[in-house]
This record gives C-alpha cells, structure tokens and sequence, in this order.
C-alpha cells in the first residue's frame, strides 16, 4: 500500500474514533448536521468537477469522484466536534470555522496537492476557504432549523 493509500484510509477512519470522547447523546444531536455537511460538500464537489474547478486525482473509492476519504472522514467529524464546542454561540463558531478551514485550506489541501491527491483547475485557495465558510454558514443555519424540529 502506498504512502498516499495510507493517507487517505487514516483520513478517513481515525477521526471517528475521537468521537468515543463524545457522549452518545451529543453524536445523535450533531450526527444530523454532520449528515448534512456531507451532502452538501458532496454536491459541491461533483459541481467541482463539471465544472472543472479542481480534480481528485487518487483516491481509496475509485467509483466516486468526491474527495471521499476527507468528506467522509474528518470533515463530517469536525463538523460534529465544532457543533459540540460552540454551537449556540454563532461568532465563536463561525471564528472556529474560519480557522479550521483555513487550516485545511492553506496546510492540508497544499499538501494534498503536493502529494498528488488532488489538483486545482480554476479553483484557488481563496475560492476554497470562501466556498467553506459559505458552506459553515448554511450548516448553521441547518442546525438552527434542527433544534426547532426537534422541539
């Protein structure tokens, strides 16, 4: 198994077992919007391709042209963790956002990049980290309807 198969399967398994931390009622309160963020950054990534903004250019899912592994793994984990520590308190979630997805944008998708995971097209960094806290927003605003459908 390569360097980068290895990568990607640690992407996509390890997060979760941080949520043995969790108490089973919160991963059932936040499991809903993390269910969400999935979709939605799904969506957004088989735009991406259409549209050719960048390209997935090795994979543990052959069949899928997501971004699967962190799709799947870390980003519907963090999206579950961020909830649990500052949902309620929509600047600090959105401040939290910012910086983990500027963290991945700049640190993570540079590096994915430069291992040949994936490459941009006519998407830049920029674009990225703008489309993530578009998407950071809109999943806030989901969790908002949530609670009241939970009440």
């Amino acid at each position: 198994m390569t360097f980068n198969k290895l990568l990607l399967w640690g992407i996509f398994t390890l997060p979760w077992f941080s949520l043995f931390l969790l108490k089973k009622q919160t991963i059932k309160h936040y499991m809903p919007v993390a269910v969400f963020t999935t979709l939605v950054v799904t969506l957004f990534n088989e735009m991406a391709f259409t549209q050719k903004w960048f390209a997935v250019k090795e994979t543990i899912f052959p069949w899928v042209i997501t971004f699967a592994p962190f799709v799947f793994g870390a980003f519907a984990v963090c999206t579950i963790w961020i909830f649990y520590l500052t949902y309620q308190r929509f600047w600090l979630y959105l401040l939290t956002n910012i910086i983990a997805d500027a963290a991945f944008v700049f640190l993570a998708h540079n590096l994915f990049r430069m291992l040949g995971l994936i490459e941009n097209l006519k998407f830049n960094n920029y674009h990225l980290l703008i489309t993530f806290v578009l998407i950071s927003i809109i999943i806030y605003g989901y969790q908002v309807w949530q609670e009241e459908v939970i009440k």
